[in-house]
């Protein structure tokens, strides 16, 4: 059984971003999650910058303050205030299987992950089970650790990890973004 809501087209990279590209993954992984439900993003956060997600760490920026992009509070407020109604929701003490849950409904997730030291926002697309063997599909807007090691210079597109070991990396809680 194979679920996986990602699309190569819709995936973003933090790399690429204006405002901190090194640091801003959970806009760029929320952006996603909007993209991939449908949302429409470049249509929506719109501002002075090319990409929605340096529009979203902007307004994070501009209305709260410059810390406000790592606050899952604050953004799920600001994309309130972009899209006029809720279309996410901030999940605390999220089992993974809860979360695969929710992206076998449709609804991508944006994760808190242990793939950093100081933690790293992934956006999470799907799974495989064959066999006895599960597997987790990830969408890296960093690029690529799957080796161990991450290689920035490479995609971070549909990156598959054997669930207990991204179990371990999954901090137990994200975004929710409802399907469109």
């Amino acid at each position: 059984m194979i679920v996986n809501i990602s699309k190569p087209e819709k995936y973003y990279r933090q790399n690429n971003n204006e405002l901190s590209p090194l640091i801003r993954c959970k806009p760029t992984a929320t952006v996603e999650c909007l993209d991939l439900a449908g949302w429409e993003p470049e249509k929506v956060i719109t501002g002075k910058y090319r990409q929605p997600e340096d529009n979203l760490t902007d307004y994070l920026e501009t209305a709260y303050d410059i810390d406000a992009p790592e606050d899952w509070y604050a953004i799920v407020k600001s994309i309130r205030h972009f899209y006029g109604q809720t279309v996410c929701k901030f999940h605390n003490d999220w089992l993974l299987r809860d979360a695969l849950k929710a992206v076998s409904k449709g609804n991508p997730c944006a994760v808190s992950t242990r793939l950093t030291q100081g933690g790293h926002v992934v956006t999470l697309v799907g799974f495989e089970k064959r066999d006895d063997i599960e597997t987790v599909i990830i969408d890296d807007p960093y690029g690529n650790r799957t080796a161990g090691v991450y290689d920035t210079g490479v995609s971070g597109f549909n990156n598959k990890y054997i669930y207990k070991v991204f179990e371990a990396l999954y901090k137990g809680f994200g975004l929710e973004v409802f399907k469109k």
